[in-house]
């Protein structure tokens, strides 16, 4: 069996840490969620996620993919030639 590389972001990686420490009895979920700045409930969130989907659960859901707010480049285009006329 080949072992998965999973590449994490600093973020992902601490998230990773308190989870698994969670897992193992080091804190409550109150405490690993107070770590990581999060709701008590996100806690219980991303430690279901994890319990399904393995150490890839703590990866951001929209990791490589544009933005909902991203503004169109055309748009992005026509307002730079619009400064730079002045």
């Amino acid at each position: 069996m080949r072992e998965e590389c999973i590449d994490l972001s600093r973020l992902a990686r601490e998230r990773w840490k308190v989870l698994h420490g969670i897992e193992q009895g080091y804190w409550t979920q109150v405490e690993g969620a107070r770590r990581l700045r999060l709701s008590t409930r996100q806690a219980r969130r991303l430690d279901r996620r994890i319990a399904v989907e393995g150490d890839r659960g703590v990866i951001y859901r929209l990791r490589g993919r544009r933005s909902n707010r991203e503004i169109p480049e055309t748009v992005q285009m026509r307002v730079l030639d619009e400064v730079r006329r002045g």
